[in-house]
């Protein structure tokens, strides 16, 4: 009888481990590898999956080697502030990806595509909320539905022609006291 009991506890304790091993490797390999196919067949393009990692050392690297050296004075500082993006930019088109880890971030600069993803928003949702950053950002970036209608609401009047006027004539004149 009790031999009987410690196969049946040894066999879930198999099944369970094999479960969560299952869960894992769905998770870190087989998930990414179809959501890169995915992906390409949609015509986007990006490096292929990494373990994990994704694209996160190169990007780190990248970031590093550029923050050590002296902004260039141009206009075009994307190549200073967001190195990596402009790098896969510049490398795969207007339609691509990047692995942050197990999870791709679709990057999408056509204009129609644009347009399409914007006229259709309960197809396309925002990434899933995270507590951390959104007590950290808030406000309208993060807020959705009848938060966001209502923050949208309060601040477009700050948005008028006119109150943009206003605000750089005050601030001609700050600058102008400043200078005498």
């Amino acid at each position: 009888m009790v031999a009987a009991v410690g196969k049946v506890v040894i066999a879930i304790i198999v099944v369970v481990i094999l479960r969560w091993g299952w869960k894992l490797l769905n998770w870190a390999w087989l998930n990414p590898k179809k959501l890169e196919k995915s992906l390409r067949e949609q015509g986007y393009k990006g490096n292929s999956y990494k373990l994990l990692k994704g694209d996160l050392i190169e990007l780190a690297t990248m970031v590093k080697e550029v923050r050590s050296k002296p902004m260039p004075i141009s206009h075009d500082i994307s190549s200073h502030v967001l190195p990596y993006d402009h790098h896969i930019f510049n490398k795969y088109g207007k339609k691509t990806y990047i692995w942050f880890g197990p999870t791709p971030r679709v990057y999408v600069a056509d204009p129609e595509l644009i347009k399409e993803i914007l006229s259709r928003p309960n197809e396309f949702q925002r990434p899933q909320h995270e507590p951390l950053r959104d007590s950290v950002i808030g406000g309208l970036v993060v807020s959705e539905g009848h938060k966001w209608a209502k923050h949208r609401h309060i601040i477009n009047p700050a948005f008028h022609l006119e109150s943009i006027k206003v605000a750089s004539f005050l601030g001609f004149l700050f600058v102008d006291g400043l200078e005498k």
